[in-house]
């Protein structure tokens, strides 16, 4: 973490405002991570499991590419970013496929953007900072087990491996790791 928080304070000396992107697999502590920054730094955290394709949206989408609404996350978020003023967006919820809460958002100089497709071909370019989290098949597996499971988790385990094996997020990352050797272990 002393090197992500290093590049963090060396982006803020050049710049007012900067957008960080914690890509990886599910389950990999991407927003364990976010959490940590954050307690540690006043910051925005966005997810975007808020911002994930309906099922209407998805069915004309090939498997391989980002399941979220990027026009709508580079439209509600990125660009509001660039703005001085307070601004509002609608968390979608795919797993009962509605919107289903308001959030308002004040402008702070560290923006996180945090979950699988954070770092797709459509959003790379917004990032100053990009940070990939590996985990192996059976600490995700575990994980995943752990977590509140829900009706379609497969198929949207699906469509994020071919998302990986087709765009190799973490090849155009910043910071490559674990996140076990990120945190203090609990």
């Amino acid at each position: 973490m002393q090197k992500i928080f290093g590049k963090i304070m060396d982006l803020l000396e050049q710049k007012d405002k900067i957008i960080i992107a914690i890509e990886g697999r599910s389950a990999s502590g991407k927003s364990r991570v976010a959490d940590f920054i954050k307690s540690k730094i006043d910051c925005n955290v966005f997810c975007t499991d808020d911002f994930c394709l309906s099922d209407k949206q998805r069915e004309n989408k090939e498997r391989g590419f980002a399941n979220i609404d990027t026009s709508r996350f580079r439209n509600e978020v990125i660009n509001n970013l660039q703005r001085d003023s307070s601004f509002d967006y609608d968390k979608f919820n795919c797993k009962r496929n509605v919107y289903s809460k308001y959030v308002v958002v004040d402008q702070k100089s560290v923006n996180i953007v945090e979950g699988v497709y954070s770092c797709c071909e459509q959003l790379r370019d917004c990032y100053d900072l990009k940070i990939f989290l590996q985990v192996d098949g059976v600490t995700q597996k575990t994980r995943l087990l752990q977590a509140e499971p829900f009706e379609r988790m497969d198929e949207f385990l699906a469509w994020e491996e071919d998302y990986f094996e087709r765009q190799n997020p973490q090849d155009v990352c910043d910071v490559v790791c674990a996140v076990t050797n990120l945190l203090p272990q609990e």
